[in-house]
């Protein structure tokens, strides 16, 4: 599974990890990866007020107003351990936004991840904010005018943005295993 931040209310996240548990035979493994909404930078090259910024924040106010809050990157894997999958891997790592770091294979992920959210913020966006929007729902074209100006950040070479990500996968356990752990408990 992946990209599902947003997608379902808390409820429904730990509904969908029970129906994957229910349906795996045992010894089966789930896997998911998460990409956070939030960007960084550890050189200071982003400036304190900016579009991204403010897009972030206005994000994360209309998911949770919608219910389905931008949490489940930090979330998921205690959600997947209380299902009671186990041998329980994760992995997180920074992702460049945009062609800005010195390494080849860095930059090419960098300028991949970069057409993804030039591409996908209005996706992400739309719906979010001309029904939760903040402090109202606002017009398309708001949204339209918004995440221009948010597109223009993400491009400024000046700016040396990541996020990260997240990839965690888990095995639902043998019988002999819930026996033992029945036992101990």
């Amino acid at each position: 599974m992946r990209n599902l931040d947003a997608a379902f209310t808390p409820e429904e996240n730990a509904r969908l990890y029970q129906q994957c548990y229910n349906n795996l035979q045992p010894g089966g493994w789930i896997e998911q990866l998460e990409i956070s909404h939030k960007f960084h930078s550890e050189d200071n090259s982003w400036p304190e007020h900016c579009h991204v910024k403010d897009w972030e924040r206005l994000m994360t106010s209309a998911a949770a107003k919608s219910g389905r809050p931008l949490d489940l990157y930090h979330r998921f894997p205690s959600l997947i351990k209380q299902t009671g999958f186990v041998d329980i891997h994760v992995e997180e790592a920074k992702w460049p936004v945009g062609p800005w770091p010195r390494d080849k294979q860095l930059k090419e992920a960098g300028s991949v991840n970069l057409g993804h959210w030039l591409t996908g913020m209005e996706g992400y966006a739309m719906y979010l904010f001309t029904k939760y929007g903040s402090p109202t729902a606002w017009s398309k074209e708001e949204v339209q005018v918004h995440l221009a100006r948010v597109r223009k950040e993400l491009v400024d070479p000046r700016y040396h943005l990541y996020h990260t990500v997240k990839r965690v996968w888990a095995r639902k356990p043998m019988p002999e295993e819930d026996l033992i752990k029945i036992e101990v408990e």
